[in-house]
């Protein structure tokens, strides 16, 4: 039987295990969404309890290695029965997943006890802010989706300074039970002074042990009073192990880490029955901290782990290939903690040899193969040569290289003539082509296996850093994973001493000092690894210590550390950053940090960015290398970003090649042919000749006579003559087609294509896609070619072409002879009055929308800075409304990302963690905070414009940022001062995307605050805007002047409106000109 019957008998097979699998899953088809804790669900939902664990999969590959030559179609329908239970619980538990981010289980996470009991912060900061109407919905939405379908005996109570319960016992759900506490949850509940949370425990405890009480829930929304020490003494004694009693702790949309620090320290003390459940309101990964949703998570991954080997080794089989049951290309088959050895015969040689790419790129970079593109030319080009000439008084430039070769700009903004041939620039272009795809296979190269995570080991004494803080442990087993990676694949064959130190709790090291890399060696340093779990935090410093402690400089004189951490270090960037210092004046070492972000951690971008921030300052202070990564992609890499900046700059040069190529192609086909008119019947030969030969008379009195200068002389007065007697000729009339020596250039009729809804970007964008230039509305071109005029002859007759077209003298000196017909000037006409009326649209649209009264946000992040000092009280309303339309109507509906922060004399922030995502929700929060605003104090612009400024620099580095700053006063400080300290702050910004500064003005106008803020935008290329109460509909021959003031985007509409004006009204006079016909 052949491969292909084999492999029609597998599928077939797999059809009916499928169909056999989807048979009883009817009676069960929403067991994921059981109303258990997520611990009691997996127990019963679980890889154990479906039998899919690393121990059945040993069973399955024992079975497979025993039948292998017997029935090998057994084995592949055995493989495929454990891979459909795999995807049925993949399918599970993703759908647990979605599920627990509905409703009010996002927020109080599952509460399914029969007996519960809720207590609830009342304190004045929670309360009393803004927060205080979101939690009354989120109680209430709690008590109709959970507490009243399936919970039988109910007690509710608050803690503030003292405890107060709605109840004096527990009460059985009924209507009437129900309705009293959904009027206390939106109505009653009062707040209470402090936030006393061990009162609170201490009430909880009491009636959870006299009333039976099967758990507990304990909404925490601010900074208990208590210390973490008495909290942990007194929530001891809660762990009853003869009566058990579930605690489920919520941190209720609390930006302050010290609260979820402290709860989470809480809950670790029995994870058994104490759970941490964590919420914010800005996205669904402030979830993703909650335990139960890290129990879902590890079950996840690991099912994930069995259900790529499983495939990729069935795909084996069906292949034939059966060799490599111990790894399937280049992925373990079992988890790390299954797998008792390395395999170290399974490693391959590598494509490329173990070096940095910026020494790679020394040796195979464009520089050094000598493919730059001008470097490619450099032997080809010439420089223009020019000279001044003292008789004409002006610098003349070489005419006989321009007209030759092509002309090319260098980067340095000289241009230069190149004379070059198709066969050399064909050559490059092969050759550029070879680079790009080595670029991209090594690229690739270093995309794969623990060359992702470490990049490439190019040291010889390696010590590795592993981070095993307790953070770490629901992805404790892909660390192991990246370590036996590089173990088997990097250390065993590049690597002459290594060393591990575990990062977490006690800082241990594998071995006292670097040992030599052995067979030995390496099977013992997996099996350290395999018992290694995790603890503690990430006490980076004291690893270093203990690298200063075993190295010797005379043993090792250079060492390579690589740091493997998925958050920042306990110590600031730096204090290591001046003992690394230390440590490289006894030793030469250079720090590595590879920074891996696991599926489950919920920090935003801008969080993200910071800690990546501080890691690649400690990693680039040795010389060492940075690398960003998650389980799904390398976000950045020193190694990949070098090379992608060498495959870009490859990528412009073949473009700059190719054009090169298509003007020689263009230059060779116009080779030989003739004008149909040529340049002495239009009169233009006189132009290109050079102007000492254009001059009519020169005064040779002050030379001295000699022979040579007669002969001059007499040549010159021959040459004048002649030239007067063909002036003079009469020449017979001739049709020609064109005018101009390279054809003139005809402005398509009426094919403007312009926008029917307004586009959010700035004016000048606008203009650059819709204005004149760009559709080509020129009536110099319509009207005559760039050769169709001349100087005026002073003792000549008229020129032919001045008797066949009527002629105008825009210049003294100069005619400009008018060929257009009547039809092409009533179209360019028509055209201009379209693009005319369609920039008036867009300028009322400008002054009159509400999407544009604080200006049109084109930036892909916006940060919001609102003056709400005491000036600000009368204009403040209407600045809230106006506020929340340009979030709810660009931002939200954009989907950017965005802060708000006010200002008077205090800076008040939003978004403490840096601008977000705007969401429905986090735009719905914001613009509730920003209701919430009063107006008083003083103006302190200056802080808050550096805040603002600190924020973007972060966010700056992946998107472009805009600071919107609103105000109508005068800063506290001098306006010279304040400007001055902004614009240094914003110079020392360096970030790949441009952050701008746009500046609104409310209230009445003053002239020194209007020159400060245009100058503001002015300097960091924004854009001022001025939020006038007073807006009217403009016309384009009404008041363009004083919309012109409103705003730059208005002005910019304005200049080109004047411009299309100024267009008709030379257009029209040319109309009016008379056709002079042949035979006049």
């Amino acid at each position: 039987m052949n491969k292909t019957t084999n492999h029609l008998l597998a599928s077939n097979r797999r059809l009916e295990l499928c169909q056999f699998k989807t048979r009883p899953r009817t009676r069960s088809e929403r067991d994921w969404s059981a109303p258990t804790m997520t611990k009691d669900w997996l127990a019963v939902h679980g890889l154990r309890a479906m039998h899919v664990t690393a121990d059945d999969l040993k069973h399955v590959l024992r079975e497979c290695e025993s039948l292998k030559t017997a029935n090998l179609q057994t084995m592949i329908s055995a493989l495929y029965e454990f891979e459909d239970r795999i995807h049925n619980l993949l399918l599970k538990v993703n759908r647990r997943m979605q599920w627990m981010l509905q409703g009010s289980r996002r927020v109080f996470g599952v509460q399914g006890a029969r007996r519960l009991g809720l207590l609830i912060d009342a304190s004045d900061k929670l309360l009393c802010s803004h927060l205080s109407g979101h939690l009354r919905r989120c109680l209430i939405q709690l008590l109709k989706d959970q507490i009243a379908p399936h919970t039988e005996v109910f007690y509710v109570a608050t803690y503030g300074s003292t405890v107060t319960p709605l109840w004096e016992k527990p009460r059985k759900i009924t209507p009437n039970v129900l309705l009293e506490a959904q009027h206390f949850f939106g109505v009653s509940m009062q707040n209470s002074g402090a936030s006393n949370l061990m009162a609170g425990v201490k009430t909880m405890l009491r009636v959870g042990r006299l009333y039976n009480l099967d758990q507990v829930t304990v909404v925490v929304g601010s900074l208990p009073d208590q210390e973490y020490s008495q909290l942990r003494e007194y929530v001891g004694q809660c762990d009853d192990k003869d009566s058990p009693m579930v605690w489920s702790f919520v941190c209720f949309d609390c930006r302050d880490e010290r609260v979820s620090d402290i709860l989470k320290r809480l809950t670790e003390i029995n994870s058994s029955t104490f759970y941490l459940h964590c919420y914010t309101p800005q996205s669904n990964e402030g979830i993703r901290r909650s335990n139960e949703i890290q129990l879902l998570e590890c079950e996840l991954s690991e099912a994930k782990c069995l259900a790529e080997v499983v495939g990729k080794f069935r795909l084996e089989l069906e292949r034939g290939q059966t060799d490599s049951m111990g790894e399937v290309l280049g992925v373990p088959v079992l988890p790390p903690e299954d797998v008792d050895e390395l395999v170290l015969c399974l490693i391959q040689g590598g494509t490329f040899r173990p070096e940095t790419s910026k020494c790679w790129l020394s040796r195979h970079g464009l520089r050094a193969k000598k493919l730059d593109f001008f470097q490619m030319l450099t032997p080809h080009a010439y420089p223009q040569t020019s000279i001044f000439v003292d008789s004409i008084g002006r610098e003349v430039t070489g005419k006989v290289y321009a007209d030759t070769m092509i002309q090319v700009e260098w980067p340095n903004g000289t241009t230069k003539n190149v004379y070059l041939k198709l066969p050399i620039l064909y050559d490059y272009q092969k050759k550029l082509t070879e680079h790009i795809t080595l670029l991209e296979k090594r690229i690739s190269w270093l995309k794969l296996g623990s060359r992702k995570v470490f990049g490439s080991l190019v040291e010889e004494h390696v010590v590795v850093l592993v981070d095993l803080s307790a953070d770490n442990a629901p992805v404790l087993a892909q660390i192991k994973a990246f370590l036996k990676q590089l173990l088997e694949h990097q250390i065993s064959k590049f690597v002459r001493f290594f060393n591990i130190i575990a990062v977490g709790g006690e800082v241990e090291p594998l071995f006292k000092s670097l040992s030599k890399v052995t067979a030995q060696s390496l099977q013992e340093a997996w099996k350290w690894v395999l018992a290694k779990g995790t603890a503690g935090t990430r006490n980076v410093m004291a690893a270093l210590r203990l690298v200063n402690d075993m190295l010797n400089s005379t043993q090792f004189p250079s060492v390579g550390l690589y740091l493997l951490t998925t958050g920042s270090p306990n110590q600031e960037t730096a204090q290591l950053t001046e003992y690394l210092e230390h440590l490289n004046v006894k030793i030469s070492c250079s720090l590595h940090v590879a920074f891996f972000v696991p599926d489950f951690k919920c920090e935003n971008d801008a969080v993200e960015a910071k800690i990546a921030e501080s890691l690649s300052t400690i990693a680039h202070s040795t010389g060492g290398r940075f690398h960003w990564f998650t389980a799904h992609c390398l976000k950045t890499s020193d190694d990949v970003d070098l090379l992608m900046a060498e495959l870009a700059s490859s990528l412009r040069f073949s473009d700059e090649n190719n054009k090169l190529i298509a003007r020689l192609q263009q230059t060779t086909r116009k080779e030989g042919i003739s004008f149909p008119c040529s340049a002495s019947e239009c009169g233009c030969e006189e132009l290109r000749k050079p102007r000492t030969q254009r001059r009519h008379s020169i005064d040779f009195t002050t030379v001295p006579t000699t022979a040579l200068v007669e002969g001059r002389k007499k040549s010159i007065r021959d040459r004048n003559a002649l030239c007067a007697q063909n002036a003079t000729k009469p020449k017979v009339k001739t049709k020609t087609k064109s005018f101009s020596e390279t054809g003139l250039t005809r402005i398509p009729s009426l094919n403007i294509q312009l926008p029917i809804k307004e586009e959010t970007i700035s004016s000048k964008a606008w203009i650059r896609k819709y204005g004149l230039k760009s559709m080509r509305l020129r009536l110099n071109k319509l009207v005559s070619g760039t050769r169709c005029c001349h100087p005026t002859l002073q003792n000549a007759t008229q020129t032919y072409s001045s008797a066949l077209f009527p002629s105008v003298e825009p210049k003294e000196q100069l005619q400009h002879h008018h060929h257009s017909t009547p039809l092409e000037l009533r179209n360019l006409i028509q055209s201009v009055n379209i693009l005319m009326h369609r920039l008036t649209q867009r300028l009322n649209w400008l002054l009159l929308s509400p999407n544009a009264e604080l200006g049109v946000v084109t930036e892909r992040c916006a940060i919001l800075v609102v003056d709400i000092s005491g000036s600000m009280a009368p204009q403040l309303p209407r600045l809230k409304q106006r506020i929340s339309t340009v979030i709810e109507r660009q931002i939200c509906k954009r989907h950017l990302v965005f802060n708000v922060i006010a200002f008077n004399d205090k800076i008040l922030v939003w978004s403490a963690s840096g601008p977000i995502k705007a969401t429905k929700t986090a735009s719905a929060e914001a613009i509730s905070w920003v209701e919430s605003l009063r107006a008083w104090s003083g103006t302190n612009t200056l802080d808050a414009m550096l805040e603002a400024l600190e924020q973007a620099a972060i966010i700056a580095r992946r998107r472009s940022v805009g600071i919107y700053l609103i105000t109508d006063g005068c800063p506290d400080t001098s306006l010279a001062r304040t400007k001055e300290t902004i614009i240094q702050k914003y110079r020392e910004i360096k970030a790949p995307h441009p952050i701008t500064v746009n500046t609104i003005l409310c209230g009445a106008k003053r002239d020194h605050l209007e020159e400060f803020l245009r100058t503001l935008s002015r300097f960091t290329k924004g854009r001022f805007h001025s939020a006038d109460e007073e807006r009217q509909t403009v016309s384009c021959t009404g008041d363009l002047a004083w919309a012109a003031s409103q705003s730059d985007d208005t002005g910019i509409i304005v200049k080109e409106i004047k411009k299309c004006q100024q267009l008709l009204l030379r257009a029209h006079f040319y109309q009016s000109i008379p056709t002079i016909r042949e035979g006049q």
